[in-house]
Formats: C-alpha cells, structure tokens, sequence
C-alpha cells in the first residue's frame, strides 16, 4: 500500500512551502511552488539538507505517476496526486493542493511488486 505524504494546508496559501519525507528509508525534501501564470504546483525534490537540488521543477498533475528521472539520486519509487472526491479533477486553484488532492509514494517495493 503506498505511503500518503501530508501536506500541510495551512501553508498552501504562502504559495511555496517544503516537506520532509522519508522515502525508501532515505530522507528528502520536496519543494512546492505555485505558478500563477500556468495555474499549477510544481515540486523539486531535495537532499535532506536541503542543499543539493536532486530532480527540478515536476508538474504536479493528478492521477498521473510522477517518475523523477533527473540526475540518479532521486527516490526510486514514484509519486502520485490524486483527487479525494473520486471526480479526478485536476487541481484548479493553489488551495486544492493538501486538502482536495492528496499525494501518495509508492516504495520501490511496491513498484516491484506490482
């Protein structure tokens, strides 16, 4: 079962903000960022210190597995945004990122897995 990585609500509004997850036992930082012109999220993904830029600037999109194919070091699993209301609707407004779309990873294990 994948994992849910929460996002925190309250700091959608700024309009950026990070998260730390731990992600196939390694820790990362996932960057989020809210383009206005395009009117969508984007995510980079981190070291843990938040230093070194591992996979830039991914579209958040719903119902869409987001593979991170960049530099070799991002996490091996994928991340997946999926809207709680079973409408698959993408997102439309910042506000919809953490609390109507929700984000998932799913672990190399799972992949494997099938």
């Amino acid at each position: 079962m994948p994992s849910a990585i929460p996002l925190p609500a309250n700091l959608v509004q700024t309009g950026f903000f990070d998260v730390q997850a731990t992600l196939d036992g390694a820790t990362y930082t996932l960057q989020f960022g809210w383009n206005n012109r395009l009117s969508c999220w984007f995510m980079q993904v981190r070291n843990e210190e938040d230093t070194d830029l591992l996979c830039g600037d991914a579209r958040v999109v719903v119902n869409w597995p987001l593979y991170l194919y960049l530099t070799g070091r991002q996490p091996p699993g994928l991340f997946y945004f999926y809207d709680t209301t079973g409408q698959d609707q993408d997102i439309v407004n910042a506000e919809d990122l953490g609390q109507r779309v929700q984000m998932q990873y799913w672990s190399e294990a799972e992949l494997a897995a099938g």
